[in-house]
């Protein structure tokens, strides 16, 4: 019957049930190292943007936010898993009964900026004043304190590394924003893969965490979240994911609402070409059980527990931290 969950928390039909998420039970996820106790873990972060402002590159948000984003909820809770949520200011603005419950379901928040621009479109003052907007709104709106912020599109690259002063001066401890590997719009080639305490260009401290990229050989491979998530075979990215743990990493991954939406390019109809509606749509229906597979697979924790535990990462970041809360005061 529709609505009767299993005892692994999915309707007998295979779907997501219906009704309020409740919090994730920490104690029901695993240790924060890993399924087997030793070793890094996963960490699932979602930016919470609309599809058109990631596709496009801009625009506004409308309500499929809100409504992609509530049901992305219901499938963690499903799954008593608990991800880190990067949100647009905008979205705080607009919508700050979705953010609260993001909050009170037990997961983290994290910011995704003010609004969905790339970093490099705004002066260094400009940039600085609304990341720190975008952070004390999230914090008002929630009580609760935002330490870190992932670009809209990984916008941090080669020739704009001082926007990484920005998000420094803004407030946060960490930051994820630079994918490691050249992509055509985005990505730094050959930045290091694991999560490092870093200078920024000013010399100010940040702690830089990459979603997830393997390695096969001398290549690197993506398999950190978005299209990868959707499309690659179980058969090819649970060993990828298996493989940047071995090596002593966190894999953090990163999805979005839109991608649990199936029904979006139903609404919004001719304005979306056929092609991209069949290229951005795949594998959004089978996406809830994608991440079932990946849940049974390995340990999940938010992002800032999974860089919390790994503890080669922390080492003298603690200091570096403290140095730039004195000067600040200063």
């Amino acid at each position: 019957m529709p609505g009767m969950a299993d005892r692994h928390g999915w309707c007998s039909d295979g779907s997501v049930p219906h009704g309020t998420g409740q919090p994730a039970d920490s104690a029901s996820v695993g240790a924060a190292t890993g399924p087997d106790g030793a070793g890094p873990c996963c960490a699932l972060t979602i930016d919470v943007e609309d599809w058109s402002q990631s596709y496009y590159g801009g625009g506004g948000l409308s309500r499929r936010v809100v409504g992609s984003t509530e049901f992305l909820l219901r499938v963690l809770a499903c799954l008593r898993m608990r991800a880190t949520f990067f949100v647009l200011g905008e979205v705080a603005r607009g919508c700050p009964d979705l953010v609260r419950r993001i909050s009170r379901e037990g997961h983290e928040i994290g910011s995704h900026g003010e609004c969905h621009v790339r970093l490099e479109a705004l002066p260094p003052a400009v940039l600085v004043r609304q990341l720190r907007g975008a952070r004390e709104r999230l914090e008002d709106v929630t009580g609760a304190r935002v330490r870190a912020f992932r670009a809209p599109c990984f916008s941090v690259g080669d020739r704009n590394m001082q926007a990484l002063d920005a998000v420094a001066r803004a407030g946060f401890e960490i930051d994820s924003s630079i994918f490691p590997m050249r992509m055509p719009w985005y990505g730094v080639a050959g930045w290091p893969l694991e999560p490092r305490g870093i200078r920024t260009p000013a010399g100010l401290p940040l702690l830089e965490a990459p979603v997830a990229v393997a390695t096969v050989g001398p290549l690197r491979v993506p398999a950190a979240g978005g299209g990868y998530l959707r499309l690659l075979p179980a058969c090819i990215l649970l060993p990828l994911l298996h493989s940047v743990l071995r090596r002593g990493r966190p894999a953090i991954l990163y999805c979005h609402p839109y991608d649990f939406n199936p029904w979006e390019f139903w609404e919004l109809g001719a304005r979306v070409a056929a092609r991209t509606r069949l290229t951005q749509g795949l594998g959004r229906a089978a996406l809830p059980r994608r991440l079932r597979a990946l849940r049974r697979a390995f340990a999940f924790r938010t992002l800032g527990e999974a860089l919390g535990s790994w503890e080669r990462l922390v080492s003298g970041l603690v200091g570096a931290i403290g140095e730039q809360a004195e000067c600040a005061s200063c």
